[in-house]
């Protein structure tokens, strides 16, 4: 049987790989391998999305050597690993977009399976095997990284496969699957979270009946109090002190980091008049932006030059640039008629999932050449 090349694409699935031997998290490997894979595919991508994410690519590269100019050379590693991972955000879509569904559904299929193995085979062995190529920062209260450094990029790797299993190939048992790695493998509150919220707005815009609706959204509301009985590690300990917000953020640190890099680079955005932030500028303009902002409630000191948000990042890093390709997304999903995906996949990029990854792209990606015409005239959920 030949080989397809595309399937090297299915190593741009696992941005951790080669984090158990050098101090990065994702792998510069990705930017350097998606830029071959997109030159070999380049023929079959539209000339005007070229174009488009071409300008708006280089408008960021513009505005951040200018910056880098400005702080006299400043952080060149930080500014190529950052310009990298801009590129990955962009052009992964493009990408993706170019290959064949049926190719890269089962490229999704295969990579959801291997981190769910991955996981299982930690819980029930430890982490001696996976430790020889990926990094895992983890506790006892915590749960398993499989294929990623910490329980939450686990998760939230996990919720991406969910959201794509939901509204894209139906298949419904992955989808439980994903749920029980989510609560149970990876326990992380901010894939819990996620994974609520996402299956919350699925049962509620899909097309069925009345009776199999109020069903969907009551399984949801359960899943929701689960952690509530059953022990989660940190999960449960989180649930107990959700009603006492401010006393929640001022005893867990991760939890106010995690809000406050959802909320601060809107605010930074608006601060710097939607124009890009140096990326060597990010924690002193934070700290600026966010000792004002809600009484300082969710200011913390911190020399991180990115947040825990892929749209934040990319909001702070492109600004006006990578607005405008939300809004060029926000118009094509609205021509297709699923404004809801658009939605969802909006909400998941709210959280930590890394800009040098293609997680988020592939959802958008998949979304333009999924036929939705095809599944509604065969009434399967029509969205």
């Amino acid at each position: 049987m030949k080989f397809n090349s595309s399937y090297f694409g299915l190593l741009l699935f696992f941005p951790w790989l080669g984090s158990g031997l050098n101090s990065f998290d994702t792998q510069p490997w990705v930017s350097a391998l998606l830029l071959v894979l997109f030159l070999s595919r380049i023929g079959s991508i539209s000339a005007r999305s070229l174009f488009i994410v071409s300008v708006l690519f280089l408008g960021v590269v513009m505005f951040q050597s200018m910056s880098l100019l400005k702080e006299g050379g400043g952080d060149l590693i930080l500014f190529i690993r950052g310009i990298a991972g801009i590129f990955v955000s962009f052009f992964s879509v493009l990408y993706f977009s170019s290959l064949n569904a049926s190719l890269l559904t089962r490229m999704v299929y295969m990579a959801n399976i291997i981190y769910l193995f991955f996981g299982v085979f930690q819980l029930l062995f430890g982490y001696e095997l996976t430790l020889l190529l990926f990094e895992s920062r983890t506790s006892p209260l915590r749960g398993v990284t499989s294929l990623t450094p910490e329980p939450t990029f686990f998760g939230l790797v996990l919720l991406v496969f969910l959201v794509f299993n939901l509204y894209f190939t139906r298949n419904y048992f992955i989808v439980v699957l994903n749920v029980i790695g989510i609560f149970f493998l990876a326990k992380s509150s901010t894939a819990i979270i996620g994974a609520l919220v996402v299956l919350f707005v699925w049962a509620a815009c899909i097309r069925v009946n009345i009776f199999y609706k109020i069903l969907f959204l009551f399984l949801v509301g359960v899943m929701a109090v689960v952690p509530m009985f059953v022990e989660l590690g940190r999960v449960s300990s989180l649930y107990t002190q959700l009603l006492d917000l401010p006393r929640l953020l001022s005893n867990d640190f991760s939890v106010k980091v995690r809000l406050s890099d959802v909320v601060s680079p809107y605010i930074m955005t608006f601060h710097n008049f939607l124009l890009p932030i140096g990326f060597g500028d990010v924690s002193l303009e934070r700290g600026r932006v966010m000792g004002e902002a809600f009484n300082g409630m969710l200011d913390y000191e911190s020399t991180a030059n990115r947040t825990n948000s892929f749209l934040g990042d990319l909001l702070i890093s492109a600004g006006v640039f990578y607005i405008f390709f939300v809004f060029w997304f926000m118009y094509k999903f609205s021509r297709l008629g699923v404004f809801r995906v658009f939605v969802t996949i909006l909400i998941v990029s709210i959280f930590s999932i890394p800009i040098n990854s293609i997680f988020i792209s592939l959802l958008y990606s998949f979304a333009l050449i999924y036929d939705w015409r095809y599944v509604c005239l065969k009434k399967q959920h029509c969205l």
